[in-house]
């Protein structure tokens, strides 16, 4: 038996949600103004839209055939590096913050079908989700040169997350509760798209 394969469910569920406890709901980017490579690590832990995408990532990994469950995470985390790096050089893509609201309404249930995507949908969809997460965490930290690093370590930490909690949830038979709650999850896009 595998160490992750002894912790219960609730257990896998608990290293979540204290997360999003430090997560404010009122100001969705309250770490806006620090520099460093520890602050870029801990940025992505730092707004629920943020936080929400990438353990979504990490949970349609989860989700895939086993040959494919590299793809979600891969392409979210170039697209990451790619939309932070052009908002350092001063690219802004169109949309913003309802592109980000977007990405959090349509990732849940695009996970929640993940073995049945093509791996072209599944590529493409990681990489334009990560570009605008990646636009706006380059405005916001300005992330360039040897934060880099961090900042895509921090989101790797919540990708991986997430695929241990939809690896855990598959082994004790919950699949399709999870599944229900990828589908639950695109109410929080849907909040963001109408508060914005």
């Amino acid at each position: 038996m595998k160490p992750f394969d002894r912790l219960p469910l609730l257990g896998a569920a608990a290293l979540v949600f204290p997360l999003l406890a430090f997560a404010p709901l009122a100001e969705a980017h309250p770490l806006a103004a620090h520099t460093g490579a520890m602050q870029a690590f801990l940025h992505p832990f730092g707004g629920v839209d943020h936080l929400l995408a990438m353990v979504l990532i990490g949970l349609w990994a989860g989700q895939s055939a086993a040959g494919a469950r590299w793809q979600a995470p891969v392409a979210f985390l170039l697209g990451l590096a790619a939309g932070a790096v052009l908002a350092v050089r001063g690219f802004a893509l169109p949309g913003g913050e309802a592109a980000i609201a977007l990405s959090l309404l349509l990732l849940g249930p695009l996970a929640a079908r993940a073995a049945g995507l093509p791996a072209a949908l599944t590529l493409a969809c990681g990489a334009l989700a990560g570009l605008v997460h990646g636009q706006a965490h380059g405005l916001e930290l300005g992330v360039a040169g040897q934060v880099l690093p961090a900042f895509l370590l921090g989101s790797l930490l919540l990708h991986a997350l997430g695929f241990a909690l939809a690896r855990q949830v598959e082994r004790r038979g919950a699949t399709r509760a999870l599944r229900v709650a990828l589908n639950a999850s695109a109410l929080a896009g849907a909040w963001l798209l109408a508060a914005g």
